[in-house]
């Protein structure tokens, strides 16, 4: 891994803003699903903007994760987010869908586990499925260092005590209890049969160890991409739209078989009552009754 493949990301974006892409023309259309965007580590909605305003031209209704930055305890992360779904598909009537870069495929990842009922589909761009720190840059090692200290010191952002749990992580011994072991164990957890999971990675991501993108689950799909620039790629935005219209299909057919199954159960069938008297046999001529 090199940082130097980061600097594509001002090319990607332009190529982005140039393409029929961008427009919308040659991608498969949506049909009015909501899709939770979930920034990376440190990002904010801001990063995925362009790509809000990408699905709605093409027919489904973003929704925003609100954060300025991505940098809380996942557990109260994935909470927050919880809510927010849980609103935006009874609004919609329908199950949503989750586009995750980076960090933010983990926690989509997550609530796909917990909440099958609200997660039709969800989409992770670069995201280190139950990846270990030397499968990140030695520059974002130290950035979550930086951030579990800030947290030790109650500022605000995730802390040591978020570790406890994660793959290759030694629990600190003076921090007492963790607060996310359960969102690392749901990390382990398969994907429920009902959502269909895809993780688009780069071989030559220049932050994740494009290895450790691969998870259980997932279908795996190759771009040529930074990983920042995942977030504003014309490659990236034509295999997404491509995954949301299959979770939407896929959701539409579950439907189907649900309110079949409904019918066949409501049906009463149809009981012919026993004569209580039986029927009486004619006597032939000259027998005795």
């Amino acid at each position: 891994m090199t940082l130097l493949r980061e600097a594509r990301a001002p090319f990607e974006l332009r190529a982005l803003l140039g393409s029929d892409v961008w427009r919308g023309r040659g991608v498969l259309r949506g049909d009015g699903s909501p899709v939770l965007l979930v920034p990376g580590l440190m990002a904010g909605d801001e990063t995925l903007r362009l790509m809000a305003a990408w699905l709605k031209r093409i027919g489904y209704v973003p929704v925003r994760a609100g954060m300025r930055s991505n940098v809380r305890c996942s557990e109260e992360s994935a909470s927050r987010l919880e809510s927010r779904l849980e609103r935006a598909v009874q609004a919609a009537g329908r199950r949503g869908l989750i586009v995750g870069h980076s960090r933010g495929g983990m926690l989509g990842r997550v609530l796909a586990v917990r909440r099958p009922d609200l997660v039709g589909g969800v989409i992770t761009l670069g995201t280190p499925h139950g990846a270990e720190m030397h499968d990140l840059h030695p520059v974002l090692q130290r950035q979550i260092d930086v951030l579990k200290a800030m947290g030790d010191a109650r500022l605000g952002t995730l802390s040591s005590r978020c570790t406890i749990g994660a793959p290759g992580q030694a629990s600190p011994a003076f921090v007492g209890e963790g607060c996310c072991e359960r969102f690392w164990s749901d990390m382990r957890a398969a994907l429920p049969g009902e959502v269909r999971g895809a993780s688009i990675f780069s071989e030559t991501d220049g932050v994740v160890n494009w290895e450790a993108c691969l998870a259980d689950g997932f279908h795996p799909i190759e771009v040529a991409s930074s990983h920042c620039g995942m977030a504003m790629h014309p490659e990236v935005y034509v295999k997404v739209a491509g995954e949301l219209a299959s979770a939407v299909r896929g959701d539409r057919a579950r439907r189907r078989n649900d309110r079949a199954r409904s019918s066949v159960r409501a049906v009463t069938p149809v009981r012919v009552p026993t004569p209580l008297v039986s029927p009486r046999v004619p006597v032939a001529a000259g027998a005795r009754p």
